[in-house]
């Protein structure tokens, strides 16, 4: 069971450590060489806003921002992830006796915040996060490929869409993937 908790625990970190962020413009989305805040997931067929400490599912308009079908309405207001275990005493590896459960995440209130954990209680600084959004082919995208979500994400029609937009979305997703910290 500890080592189950612990893959959890790992495999909650790095979910995390993807969706973190601080934001040097907090209303920004992921721009070129800006450190964003929340950004516009959009895998498949669903649009899902995405925040630096963990909220999800509801857009920056403060309504629902699960869109399933992409671009029609809302399917999820506010959702979370919520985790739980018990802690272990070092030297032995058992639980101590009396020993709460303790539990994390987030619902309607966010228990968590952007970063990760770089040992016991000691935060990384915000400074060294933010969204990354990896699309293995960014050097192939088009216009057509990205003006949909670039229209979800700045709240305009897709008609309105311009070039120059286009190519701030694409170029975020070259400088992702090539920025992408993988020694963590």
């Amino acid at each position: 069971m500890n080592q189950i908790f612990r893959v959890m625990l790992i495999g909650i970190c790095l979910l995390f450590f993807t969706m973190s962020s601080f934001a040097k413009d907090p209303t920004s989305f992921n721009k070129p060489n800006v450190n964003t805040a929340r950004t516009l997931s959009n895998i498949g067929n669903w649009s899902y806003w995405m925040y630096e400490d963990g909220q999800s599912g509801i857009d920056p308009d403060g309504v629902s921002g699960g869109v399933y079908p992409r671009g029609t309405a809302g399917a999820i207001y506010q959702d979370g992830f919520i985790w739980g275990g018990f802690l272990t005493e070092a030297a032995t590896g058992q639980p101590p006796a009396q020993q709460p459960l303790r539990v994390g995440g987030q619902t309607y209130r966010i228990g968590t915040q952007a970063g990760g954990i770089l040992a016991l209680n000691v935060p990384d600084s915000p400074a060294n996060n933010r969204v990354y959004r990896i699309r293995s082919d960014w050097a192939t995208l088009a216009f057509g490929q990205v003006s949909q979500e670039v229209a979800e994400a700045e709240a305009i029609a897709v008609a309105s869409v311009t070039q120059a937009q286009a190519d701030e979305y694409i170029a975020q997703y070259r400088t992702d993937w090539n920025e992408w910290p993988v020694e963590k």
